[in-house]
């Protein structure tokens, strides 16, 4: 789970989830609310992200720590798996605003993984929130009312992924992993690029409607203080979110 430790409320979520997950680690989320610009600096050296996204995107340092805490996680899973013979083919990510419902069996989680290797997905999505993003072919609406429509049923609990923005719960399979790093630098968010071709297309993405996640964090502005909110809406430099600014 990607948690912020400085917030103590997402700190005892974690927590939480870990007596409830079996497995469950934390993986400590890139800070550059606090250091942004030493982590600017890491990221232009390594040539982590454009530097139109850099410039786009100063005013909202969160999301650079987002994408970073994504970047750190993947290459240091690239890494052991291929140093480690015995490591998984899957990596299960969870943001630090995802509640576990109910205890999880690491049996549990591989029934679904072995069913998503049948389907060759190579990700598998567990929330879907409502919104509209304007992809190359126009506007694209989608929400769990949508996603669950009996055109992209597959089996059983497994659906075609739509787009969609968010990334609070999911799980990348090794190849996934490297379709993403191949696509470094970055120009945009985690979310976005996972939903943008030619990554969308590659991924061969599922959803997968589950009751063992819930979702507590701001799915849209106006939930910036609700639950545990949003670490990114809540640290603008300017000291509000321009709205226009997000959808430009």
């Amino acid at each position: 789970m990607i948690t912020f430790t400085q917030d103590p409320k997402r700190l005892a979520n974690f927590n939480e989830a870990k007596s409830k997950f079996e497995g469950l680690k934390l993986f400590e989320a890139v800070n550059a609310i606090k250091h942004y610009k030493h982590y600017e600096s890491t990221d232009k050296s390594n040539g982590f992200h454009t530097q139109e996204y850099l410039d786009k995107w100063k005013w909202l340092p969160g999301k650079l720590g987002c994408n970073l805490s994504y970047v750190k996680l993947l290459k240091d899973y690239y890494r052991d798996y291929n140093f480690y013979p015995n490591s998984p083919e899957w990596l299960v990510v969870l943001e630090d605003d995802t509640e576990i419902t109910r205890n999880i069996s690491i049996d549990y989680i591989s029934s679904i993984l072995k069913e998503a290797d049948h389907l060759k997905s190579k990700m598998i999505k567990f929330f879907i929130s409502n919104g509209k993003e304007r992809l190359s072919d126009g506007i694209f609406e989608f929400s769990p009312e949508i996603q669950k429509q009996k055109k992209y049923h597959i089996k059983d609990n497994f659906y075609k992924l739509i787009p969609c923005w968010g990334t609070w719960a999911q799980v990348f399979h090794i190849d996934a992993v490297n379709i993403l790093l191949n696509e470094l630098p970055w120009g945009d968010h985690i979310d976005q690029i996972l939903m943008r071709a030619p990554v969308f297309e590659k991924l061969n993405a599922t959803f997968y409607d589950q009751d063992f996640f819930s979702y507590q964090g701001a799915k849209r502005l106006e939930e910036a203080n609700d639950k545990l909110g949003s670490l990114i809406f809540n640290n603008s430099t300017t000291g509000k979110v321009d709205w226009k600014k997000l959808i430009k």
